[in-house]
């Protein structure tokens, strides 16, 4: 049986986690020179763990230009409630890190879109849109938190792809079957790494603010649903509420969603755990 390999990374430094990665061959790149989009979780202008902590998309910029690649951008779209993603990259520090590290940022809405409707999408009637540069680039690190959300119950590696539609999308996507349409995003967009911070995590409340909690781990993987299966019991383990804790890791509604599109692994008989 083939199995991934998911990385878990406790009381760590960013430094040693990447290292770890690069050991395992999970920052390689199968084209010399890669332009590297990354994708953190932007949502709004709220601090670390509400977004993504700008230290760690220093060093992973950082750490992508030693392996070779030759341009990396940093872009998302920020939601509805707090509509300024370049502004919002600023106050939170993303923009600056990236500039220091030698990438830049882009704001997916300044940008043009392309309308798609994935064969399988059958949550989605008339489709959705992408960024262009989602199919610009080579490769797309898909960088995120893992918390719990009030809506879609958590965001992890597959939530976090919603940062890659329209706004205008959005509101279908809140209108029901939101883990189903979460799922369905991902057969359009397929990252090359899923990084999930879980050093500190909402277990309660999310996505902007919520209960906090330490937990001191970061976790990686190319599987977006192994990825997000460890952060799932990750966020048991520190005492998440609601769904996450009255339903299994494996019967949690994205998981079960994209393991219906064949978008990773199907059981935790496929996951191979390197703990460090």
């Amino acid at each position: 049986m083939r199995k991934v390999i998911v990385v878990i990374a406790k009381n760590t430094s960013i430094g040693e986690f990447l290292r770890i990665l690069d050991r395992l061959n999970l920052l390689s790149f199968s084209r010399g020179g890669p332009r590297i989009l990354i994708k953190p979780n932007v949502n709004t202008d709220d601090p670390y763990p509400g977004t993504s902590n700008p230290d760690l998309v220093r060093e992973i910029i950082r750490k992508l230009y030693d392996k070779g690649a030759s341009e990396i951008v940093v872009g998302d779209s920020s939601s509805i409630v707090s509509m300024n993603t370049r502004l919002n990259m600023k106050k939170i520090g993303i923009e600056k890190a990236a500039l220091d590290a030698g990438g830049r940022v882009v704001a997916f809405e300044e940008g043009r879109w392309i309308k798609i409707k994935p064969d399988r999408s059958k949550h989605w009637r008339i489709g959705f849109h992408i960024p262009r540069i989602v199919q610009e680039f080579d490769y797309l690190v898909n960088l995120t938190v893992i918390k719990t959300h009030f809506l879609a119950t958590y965001t992890g590696a597959l939530k976090n792809m919603v940062g890659c539609i329209k706004r205008l999308d959005r509101i279908w996507l809140h209108l029901g079957n939101i883990s189903a349409k979460i799922a369905e995003i991902n057969l359009a967009i397929s990252p090359v790494i899923n990084i999930l911070d879980a050093r500190k995590v909402f277990i309660k409340g999310g996505p902007r603010r919520g209960e906090l909690r330490d937990a001191n781990i970061l976790i990686a993987s190319k599987d977006r649903v192994a990825s997000d299966a460890v952060g799932l019991a990750v966020l048991k383990l520190m005492g998440a509420r609601g769904d996450i804790q009255k339903l299994g890791v494996w019967g949690q509604g994205q998981i079960k969603s994209a393991i219906s599109l064949n978008l990773g692994i199907k059981s935790p008989n496929e996951i191979e755990i390197r703990a460090f």
